[in-house]
């Protein structure tokens, strides 16, 4: 009778929850979509620039109609495995393929949870809504710690302690890489800072493009995903640290004179600028108003070339399946080369692309898994969008040039000496 009482009070109990996911999920959906349709009009409106209806609404059925039969695929697929809770969570946030997906998955994976059960539903609501705020979390621990960089430090103090000699700098800047546990989204800032205090290129490109490969939390969810196999982990971070040295050091070789954009943070329509306070003025509480107000404009600067980053990459992720179809059939470094091309256009988060490559392991060697898990964290279309908000596109492209061609002779030679003995 006891057991008979409890199952009754559960499903009363998940009965109600349900019943509230669905209330809740279906309101913020509709205040989402009132937002999204909104606010272009009422800002037109505002400004005097009230758009055409009819062309409006023209380009909204041709592009509607074109994703309309996608947008059911994707929700009668995915709504099964994340549940109704994970499953509005997912197409609010957006971003499924890149990491909404990959951390249900995971974490299903982790209580054994079964697809169409009660922990299934809460497990995934719950892994889906942490996911949602890492990419804003992360991006915000970036531009703070660059705006406290840029205000606090002066560039003669990071000149001065800064390691002169190009090795210690390049073990300077890997150090800093595995300490600092931030992904790409977030390195990419503190990059800009560091150059702009004077640190020399050659160490800082080696910073920016090692730290999403070897900091600790890419370390332990490339465990995870390989289930323990150590030498995937020894192989990611090793081949990484390699290559981000190697790209590092071609700046060696005619450094660019002028890669920076002068104005790739706007600060002067009523922000004033960045320069330190004098006299009475220089308190820690105007320094601390003046790093809040660069983190503000450099987080929505960098930001929105993030979110246009992650929306191309979108475009393509139904490219997935026969590309990774495509490349199980081919010759090695043809497979390489696909995968190094699938990583830049999906462009994962670092902290759970090693999920996703280990999902193509049934179909590909280890080989082009590696190198979709060196080259993806150090160059993709997310972070080309990103480097273009505060470097001249020059810059841009020969650093992505650069990383794919060092990192494609990298994994190359080492899938010719047997890649390591890996095997998964």
């Amino acid at each position: 009778m006891n057991n008979e009482s409890s199952n009754k009070y559960t499903n009363i109990s998940w009965d109600s929850y349900s019943r509230k996911t669905h209330i809740i999920g279906r309101t913020v959906s509709i205040i989402t979509l009132i937002l999204l349709l909104g606010a272009p009009f009422l800002i037109g409106k505002y400004l005097g620039a009230y758009p055409n209806l009819k062309a409006v609404a023209n380009g909204f059925f041709s592009v509607g109609i074109v994703w309309l039969i996608s947008s059911i695929a994707e929700f009668l697929i995915y709504t099964p495995m994340l549940g109704s809770g994970g499953g509005y969570l997912a197409f609010i946030t957006g971003n499924l393929i890149n990491m909404k997906i990959p951390c249900a998955m995971t974490a299903r994976d982790m209580v054994d949870a079964k697809i169409g059960t009660p922990e299934n539903e809460i497990i995934s609501t719950i892994s889906i809504a942490t996911s949602s705020l890492v990419t804003i979390i992360v991006l915000a621990i970036g531009v703070l710690l660059s705006s406290a960089i840029q205000v606090y430090i002066p560039p003669d103090w990071i000149q001065r302690r800064f390691p002169e000699k190009v090795l210690t700098g390049q073990l300077f800047a890997i150090l800093a890489g595995f300490c600092l546990p931030v992904c790409d989204c977030a390195s990419i800032p503190v990059f800009k800072s560091l150059v702009k205090k004077g640190v020399p290129l050659p160490s800082a490109v080696t910073f920016m493009l090692v730290s999403p490969v070897i900091n600790p939390v890419v370390i332990l969810s490339t465990w995870y995903a390989f289930n323990g196999n150590y030498r995937m982990i020894a192989v990611r971070c090793g081949l990484g640290i390699l290559c981000a040295v190697i790209c590092g050091l071609t700046y060696l070789i005619r450094t660019p004179g002028d890669y920076l954009l002068e104005e790739a943070v706007p600060v002067q329509s009523g922000c004033g600028d960045y320069s330190l306070p004098t006299g009475n003025e220089n308190t820690r509480a105007a320094r601390f108003s003046m790093m809040i107000r660069h983190a503000q404009n450099e987080f929505f600067a960098v930001g929105k070339y993030l979110l246009t980053g992650i929306f191309v990459s979108t475009l393509f992720q139904d490219l997935i399946p026969s590309a990774v179809l495509a490349g199980s059939g081919s010759a090695p470094w043809k497979a390489l080369l696909l995968m190094m091309g699938l990583a830049f256009i999906l462009s994962l988060c670092s902290s759970s692309d090693a999920v996703v490559a280990r999902s193509m392991a049934g179909s590909l060697p280890a080989g082009p898994l590696i190198g979709f898990l060196v080259f993806g964290p150090m160059m993709d279309i997310k972070n080309a969008a990103m480097l273009l908000s505060g470097f001249r596109s020059k810059f841009v492209v020969r650093l992505a040039v650069t990383a794919f061609l060092v990192c494609f002779i990298v994994v190359a030679l080492f899938m010719l000496c047997g890649s390591g003995g890996i095997w998964i």
